[in-house]
């Protein structure tokens, strides 16, 4: 058995970081939740991985995603998976796992387990899957507080991860367009690297978003 060396500080960031500055169109990657699935995504030829926080909570501790997976179990399951491949890990950083506090603390634990971007959501905590009935989503500048914590606490670790805001208000609870869109605006404002969208509903309305932004 040989053991994949360690990747250097720092560096996955880097090579997410150019590969989203040299895509000649959008970037195909793969989600998984086991440091296994990581492996085939790199072996098929996949040069990202996506870990999934749904299929983490089904794969590792078989409950539902509903925020029942603790800090501790996700942030070890990611330092395994960084560890078995040699292509960047974009993580789900759920909620922040609570308020802007947490959020704090879980952006240190998942750069130093080796992800080279992450994403947070804006749902209350804890959260529901994004495609769930009922989803609800917390204040406008809360997120945004959330946000900045997780830039502050990047750039004091490595500036190159990617910070991605993730809204589920297209299918929150009374959500709908003109909430993503000014929800979108409002992140990117205070200084996010990449919006995701989740539960969009059309064609039509992935058109929207690209076109806005």
């Amino acid at each position: 058995m040989h053991l994949r060396p360690t990747v250097c500080e720092g560096r996955m960031s880097r090579e997410l970081r150019r590969q989203l500055r040299d895509a000649a169109k959008p970037i195909c990657a793969i989600s998984g939740a086991t440091p296994h699935h990581a492996q085939l995504a790199e072996s098929a030829g996949f040069r990202l991985f996506f870990h999934s926080g749904s299929q983490a909570a089904a794969n590792i501790v078989g409950l539902p995603d509903a925020g029942l997976m603790t800090l501790t179990e996700a942030t070890d399951n990611l330092r395994r998976i960084c560890q078995s491949v040699t292509i960047p890990v974009i993580a789900d950083c759920e909620t922040g796992f609570g308020n802007v506090v947490n959020t704090t603390r879980a952006v240190h634990e998942f750069i130093t387990a080796g992800v080279a971007g992450l994403f947070i959501e804006d749902q209350v905590f804890p959260k529901r899957c994004g495609f769930a009935r009922g989803v609800e989503v917390i204040g406008v500048e809360e997120a945004k507080g959330k946000y900045r914590a997780a830039m502050a606490e990047r750039d004091r670790l490595d500036p190159d991860v990617v910070v991605i805001a993730r809204t589920d208000s297209r299918a929150a609870v009374g959500g709908g367009m003109d909430e993503v869109l000014r929800r979108c605006d409002a992140y990117l404002s205070v200084g996010v690297d990449m919006l995701m969208v989740m539960a969009l509903q059309s064609r039509e309305e992935i058109r929207r978003i690209t076109e806005a932004f």
